[in-house]
């Protein structure tokens, strides 16, 4: 998939938190961190002229709210 055709927020809506707040119709303030989080990633492949894997991106922010990311730990 070309990177231009990428949508943050198609990313972050297939996180658990985009997920869950579709299902309850409601906005979640960590789903816009995603899109966020998603789109610099978006730019940075398109700067680099490389390819974005969605999946891996959905799995990285899953892993950043989860916390088994090493970037993130657990509760405090």
């Amino acid at each position: 998939m070309s990177t231009r055709s990428v949508s943050a927020w198609s990313i972050a809506d297939r996180t658990e938190t985009g997920r869950s707040a579709i299902e309850a119709g409601e906005h979640s303030p960590d789903n816009g961190c995603e899109a966020q989080i998603a789109d610099a990633l978006i730019w940075l492949a398109f700067r680099r002229d490389q390819v974005l894997d969605e999946d891996a991106v959905v799995a990285f922010l899953d892993s950043l709210r989860d916390g088994s990311s090493p970037l993130i730990g657990g509760p405090r």
